[in-house]
């Protein structure tokens, strides 16, 4: 079973830390500590198609029809659920 944080010697534990990174030497620690270096990409030649894969086009009007869509069956299942269509007793309240 784990221990309680208010269980715990902090003072101690962080005692071990410090003699941990005071054992490690000072050109370890800057290899670790450094940046990582960068994952040389090359850029595709004009005209170049990338591949494996299909060449995503832009839509905008398969993109309005999507948000249109959810916009209409959003306000439809909040209109959806009112008194007047549920009825009584249902068990739905709004």
């Amino acid at each position: 079973m784990p221990k309680d944080s208010g269980d715990r010697d902090w003072e101690a534990e962080m005692a071990k830390i410090d003699r941990q990174i005071a054992a490690t030497s000072p050109e370890k620690l800057a290899a670790m500590a450094g940046p990582q270096p960068a994952v040389e990409r090359k850029a595709l030649p004009a005209g170049a198609k990338p591949a494996g894969g299909a060449v995503h086009q832009h839509k905008p009007m398969a993109a309005w029809a999507r948000l249109l869509l959810g916009l209409a069956l959003g306000f439809g299942m909040l209109s959806g659920l009112t008194p007047r269509v549920v009825g009584r007793g249902s068990g739905y309240t709004c």
